[in-house]
């Protein structure tokens, strides 16, 4: 298959247009927070009265805006009950004035402050710093669900990509770098999207939307995942603990049918990541866990069977181990991370290292890493600086190697790894 131009061309306009959606609401809350005459007037328009703090809705967007009297805006995903509301489109809609007002605010600092910190989001270079990250965190009950749709959109554009690359590197041939580095570096927008909507409080909107996907293809995990490094792996980690517990029948019944390695290694992770999350669920996980090893070793005759039930030992080692409140400093000083480290997760090892890989303990590296990132808050999947890939020392060279171990069969790789 080869990549047509106007697919491509076509998929980035689509991207384009989700980032300036996403840009476009964040700036209108901006300018609401930063521009007291545009507070005033909204004021008026609902009369409510000095000191009392009331509620905007912004344009196509399930988020509340609440304006306190020290103008700070604050996101909800609710309404607050007793406060006064402001429907912001009919409000734009029957007020030129209040429009005129908006355009102002969004000229003077709001527009382009909302796009230098979304720019830290879309960074193609790099890795993002711990505050730029925080600094949109807040924001996220506005992003969230145009971040996810923002996500699933890059998947399409890797879609796309994948074959062209896969094609060239199995056939020995070096892959197009501008290929190679627009794959890498996209994989790791989607995951920062991702990242982003994927806070506990968003589970009722990601679990109306998991019930309306076919598990066969997809997992909250499984976009990630599959592409085989640690990084990745503990952004898949914290997208499972967002759906959480509604999501455990889907992960068991994917378990139950998966049949190739990798597959059955997404729907535990996904499994171990929610029972570290959600204690009291932790017992009837492991249960569920051990009766489907038990099922599978009786009834099933798969390829690679030893390796399935090496999965299985270890994601249960995993939820027993975390129980007991053992520590894994084994993978911590393989992948460079510490608690309170000024380079957080993004580890140049942690960018790299395949999470399907063992450790020097001889666990597989994906279950290891589990307690660490569950515990750890999502801004420190960031360093205090950002990063570009060149300073981390990552090279098209490394980009093509993992690459080929997620995705190009060849007689070095162990073939229950590579997904066809």
């Amino acid at each position: 298959m080869t990549l047509q131009p106007a697919q491509l061309h076509e998929t980035m306009a689509f991207i384009a247009a989700d980032r300036a959606e996403m840009v476009e609401a964040l700036a209108i809350a901006l300018a609401i927070e930063s521009d007291a005459s545009l507070q005033a007037q909204l004021r008026k328009l609902e009369r409510v009265p000095d000191g009392e703090p009331f509620m905007v809705t912004p344009p196509r967007s399930g988020a509340w805006l609440k304006l306190d009297n020290d103008r700070r805006v604050t996101v909800h995903r609710e309404r607050l009950d007793g406060l006064a509301t402001v429907d912001l489109d009919l409000a734009l809609a029957s007020n030129p004035g209040l429009t005129d007002a908006l355009k102002r605010a969004l000229s003077r600092t709001a527009l382009a402050s909302a796009i230098k910190l979304l720019d830290s989001l879309w960074e193609m270079g790099g890795i993002s710093s711990r505050d730029q990250y925080a600094a949109l965190r807040r924001w996220s009950p506005l992003l969230e669900q145009l971040a996810y749709k923002s996500g699933t959109r890059l998947s399409i554009l890797l879609d796309f990509l994948r074959p062209e690359i896969r094609k060239n590197l199995a056939d020995g041939e070096h892959a197009s770098p501008q290929w190679l580095f627009l794959y890498w570096s996209a994989l790791h927008v989607m995951a920062n999207l991702i990242l982003l909507a994927s806070e506990a409080q968003s589970r009722p909107w990601l679990n109306d939307m998991a019930s309306q996907l076919s598990w066969t293809i997809w997992t909250p995990t499984f976009p990630l995942l599959r592409e085989r490094t640690v990084w990745l792996a503990a952004c898949a980690a914290r997208s499972a603990v967002a759906f959480g517990e509604p999501v455990i029948g889907q992960y068991l019944a994917t378990l139950s049918k998966a049949e190739h390695p990798m597959k059955a290694f997404d729907a535990l992770f996904g499994l171990v990541a929610i029972a570290l999350d959600r204690k009291d669920s932790a017992a009837s996980i492991l249960s569920e866990i051990r009766s489907l090893k038990q099922a599978f070793v009786h009834d099933r005759h798969v390829p690679h069977a030893d390796y399935f039930r090496m999965e299985y030992d270890d994601a249960m080692r995993a939820i027993l181990e975390a129980r007991a409140r053992q520590q894994t400093p084994v993978e911590m000083r393989e992948l460079g991370w510490g608690f309170q480290s000024s380079v957080g997760l993004a580890t140049r090892a942690a960018l790299c290292s395949d999470p399907a890989s063992f450790s020097a303990s001889r666990r597989f590296v994906g279950f290891s890493i589990l307690p660490i990132v569950i515990s750890a808050a999502p801004e420190e999947h960031y360093c205090t600086t950002a990063i570009r890939w060149r300073d981390l020392d990552v090279s098209g060279e490394d980009i093509a190697s993992i690459f080929r171990r997620a995705w190009v069969p060849n007689s070095r790789e162990a073939a229950s790894l590579i997904l066809h």
